[in-house]
């Protein structure tokens, strides 16, 4: 579980064009560029699993570093946004992201393991492309971020909620909506793939040099979603 900081997160309000939500937190990179971007991650992340569990919604972004002007408060519909880091973003969202994942740009990984500390690695991961992105439902599995009202679902109703959503919109499919299936497997794969990341890490048990380290609960193979819907 995430331990409480001290860090204060200086966020845009979102801002909104087209169809794309813009996001700006402004980190001092040379003090706290570690901890505001390991919350960032987790905020982002309880969104997503929020929006995908609960109302089916799936999400495709960019996650990128570097100059933008964007009003910090009280953001208006004329607001003029622009700037390099605005111009990645969307490139990341259009171009690279194709499937429903918000990826990390390198440089923002790579500034990362230039400071001292570490982010929490239950919160990105390796695409087989290459790509990081956000492990949004790993994170949200290890760290209770699913609420049904105030109250934090356990790993194995997180899981089941993900499942349920995925296979609701793989089943919900007409026939020659193939653009969109190919999105679904992927969502489909990925959550298999977490789903025996928790099953293998029970296997091995804690770090016993590590006292935050837990066992995470079994993790039954009903939670898999099943080859056969994934390749119908």
């Amino acid at each position: 579980m995430r331990k409480e900081s001290s860090v204060r997160l200086q966020s845009s309000e979102p801002s909104i064009f087209s169809d794309l939500t813009v996001r700006a937190t402004y980190a001092d990179t040379s003090t706290d560029y570690i901890d505001v971007l390991k919350w960032e991650f987790l905020y982002l992340a309880s969104i997503q699993v929020r929006l995908t569990c609960q109302l089916d919604i799936l999400l495709r972004g960019g996650i990128s570093i570097g100059q933008i002007s964007m009003e910090p408060e009280n953001a208006v519909a004329d607001d003029i946004l622009f700037g390099p880091a605005l111009v990645r973003s969307y490139a990341l969202e259009k171009d690279v992201a194709i499937w429903p994942r918000i990826v990390i740009d390198t440089p923002v990984i790579e500034t990362a393991r230039k400071h001292q500390g570490s982010l929490w690695p239950e919160y990105y991961r390796k695409d087989v492309d290459g790509e990081f992105f956000l492990d949004y439902l790993f994170g949200a599995v290890t760290n209770g971020l699913l609420f049904v009202g105030s109250k934090s679902l356990s790993a194995t109703e997180t899981l089941q909620a993900h499942k349920d959503s995925v296979e609701r919109k793989i089943n919900a499919l007409a026939d020659g909506d193939g653009k969109v299936f190919e999105k679904l497997r992927w969502v489909g794969s990925y959550h298999n793939d977490v789903v025996r990341q928790l099953q293998a890490l029970r296997l091995k048990g804690p770090d016993r040099f590590d006292v935050f380290d837990q066992v995470p609960p079994e993790i039954s193979d009903s939670l898999l979603i099943s080859n056969e819907l994934l390749n119908k």
